[in-house]
């Protein structure tokens, strides 16, 4: 029901979305003033920033982080409709996106995972498009300063520059122009941060401080919650499903471009899951 209702040709359904995301956060709202703002040790750095400015304003905190997730569902359900991944009357992916954004305490407020992924969708967005565009390296040098970006706000999608280079694969544009467009736009973000820690003497500490925090596949480390595992593996199990569905019905006899989207949209679930770990 819920499905045939967002799929459905309704002009409010732009409206349920903001309600039901309303919901999700009612009690966040209410109950702002014992909302901890999310301060992660040893954070990266353009986070830093958005933690000295919104930690003091608890409500002002909660309220940005609930306008950005809405936006980030609108801007991903754009995407999927516009690069005909989905039917174009569609509002899942904003439904399903808000849901995920809201499902755990911590993230109803301000954290990394929310700034990262505003310019995560742009750049998945420009990777969808990479196919069609005239100025290829341009697009790639801009994808990968996308997802330099995102990962001065939360280190893991630092995962997603292999990503880049796997849909240069899928898309047949890997070569040298194009690795070489795609590195320097992921590290000029960090060159930039490196030449300001340079000229205030910090960057030893620094690279010392982030090189020791940054620990690869620590998960069988974490002590999760059963909640967590269930929730976890039934995301992962629709995941599978839905993406056997992509495949075998909706992009059976659709054009090229079409087909390698899905691909790519595969490949994107499987660095995402990485960048978890």
């Amino acid at each position: 029901m819920i499905i045939k209702k967002f799929s459905s040709e309704s002009h409010f359904l732009p409206a349920y979305i903001v309600f039901w995301g309303l919901l999700l956060w009612a009690d966040s709202f209410i109950n702002f003033r014992s909302v901890e703002f999310v301060v992660y040790e040893n954070s990266a750095p353009f986070y830093q920033l958005v933690s000295n400015i919104f930690s003091k304003t608890p409500f002002i905190n909660i309220l940005v982080a609930f306008v950005l997730v809405v936006i980030q569902a609108f801007m991903l359900n754009n995407l999927f409709t516009s690069k005909n991944l989905l039917e174009r009357n569609s509002y899942l992916p904003a439904l399903i996106y808000i849901t995920l954004m809201s499902f755990h305490a911590e993230m109803l407020s301000l954290n990394p995972v929310i700034f990262a992924n505003f310019f995560l969708i742009i750049a998945l967005n420009k990777i969808f498009d990479v196919y069609n565009e005239d100025e290829v390296f341009l697009e790639v040098f801009n994808t990968g300063l996308l997802i330099g970006t995102a990962s001065m706000f939360f280190f893991p999608i630092f995962v997603f520059y292999i990503y880049l280079l796997t849909a240069l694969v899928i898309y047949f544009l890997i070569n040298l122009r194009g690795l070489f467009a795609s590195v320097l736009g992921f590290i000029t973000p960090m060159l930039y941060i490196g030449v300001y820690y340079y000229l205030t003497d910090q960057l030893a500490d620094k690279y010392e401080l982030y090189t020791s925090t940054i620990k690869v596949f620590q998960i069988i480390k974490y002590d999760i919650s059963a909640y967590l595992k269930i929730f976890y593996t039934f995301i992962v199990i629709i995941s599978l499903l839905s993406l056997k569905k992509a495949f075998l019905v909706y992009a059976r006899g659709k054009p090229v471009r079409i087909r390698k989207r899905f691909t790519a949209q595969a490949y994107f679930i499987f660095f995402a899951l990485l960048s978890f770990l």
